[in-house]
């Protein structure tokens, strides 16, 4: 990571930008990888694979953003999502 870059969810990709923004682990503490989203108590909250969370994700973008094309977002999220934590085999 880039200094000053803010990190990304290791599973959605989603960027973390506030403190409560980051997943917990078991014990309650932060998780650097993961969001609050995906990750919760030491666990993923969603067992799904790759392609089923690049399904979810893109249906939430595309109800935030009106004017994007469901194509292009799961295009670049094939790009993006092999590479985080989670994904990596």
């Amino acid at each position: 990571m880039r200094e000053g870059s803010r990190p990304i969810c290791q599973s959605c990709g989603m960027q973390i930008i506030a403190p409560e923004d980051f997943g917990t682990e078991e014990d309650g503490g932060r998780c650097n990888d993961y969001c609050t989203y995906c990750y919760k108590n030491g666990a993923f909250l969603e067992d799904v694979t790759m392609e089923e969370m690049i399904s979810l994700c893109a249906d939430r973008i595309e109800c935030w953003e009106l004017d994007v094309i469901r194509d292009d977002i799961v295009a670049g999220m094939y790009g993006v999502f092999p590479t985080l934590k989670r994904w990596q085999q």
